[in-house]
């Protein structure tokens, strides 16, 4: 068997971690366990990440990159409001597709304003670096007649929307529910895109 690598043992860390934090809290996600989750010793984590802060970091910004990722390679259409409606039925999917990233991801944001301090900053930074990310997509798919104006906002309603439902479904795991909740925020949506454009807002 060859040699592992840093690289692909700070990976495994990493994907234990989530699957930890997301059974058992960020509370709940000693070292001990995560090590164990990996298969690999103790000091071995303790090697790749100097504290357990770095490595809840890195599984944050491990998370983000996933779900960015899905999203930039999803088709979301021409319009703001047809990628924006993709956009939140894409990141819906994937997170309920990948329940114990959701779980991991929104202890971790939870976590990380709880701490105060650089760990509040980077929570705050990597919230709207998402914000920016998306943004960069939906001008890509946004019409030469729509107005640039509306896109901040309806990504950070996006944003809104998906955090809301995802945490809802967490909690009762009613899918039913959720996909007529998607259908309701789809429609709105598509009614705020509407409505600015009428307004010229």
């Amino acid at each position: 068997m060859g040699r592992v690598t840093a690289n692909d043992r700070r990976q495994a860390f990493v994907e234990a971690a989530v699957q930890v934090i997301g059974e058992h809290g960020v509370s709940g996600a000693t070292t001990r366990r995560i090590a164990a989750a990996a298969d690999a010793p103790l000091a071995s984590l303790h090697y790749c990440f100097h504290s357990k802060q770095e490595l809840l970091m890195a599984v944050f910004q491990y998370i983000d990159e996933l779900i960015i990722g899905e999203l930039s390679r999803s088709d979301l259409g021409k319009g703001i409001g047809s990628a924006a409606s993709a956009l939140l039925t894409t990141a819906t999917d994937w997170y309920t597709a990948n329940s114990a990233h959701a779980r991991t991801q929104f202890d971790l944001y939870r976590w990380m304003l709880g701490e105060g301090g650089a760990s509040s900053d980077v929570a705050k930074d990597a919230y709207r670096a998402g914000e920016r990310k998306c943004v960069k997509i939906i001008r890509a798919c946004k019409l030469p007649h729509e107005d640039d104006g509306m896109v901040v906002p309806l990504v950070r309603l996006v944003f809104a929307m998906v955090d809301g439902l995802i945490l809802a479904w967490l909690a009762d795991r009613d899918t039913r529910k959720l996909n007529a909740s998607i259908k309701m925020a789809v429609s709105g949506l598509e009614c705020a895109v509407d409505h600015g454009r009428l307004s010229g807002s």
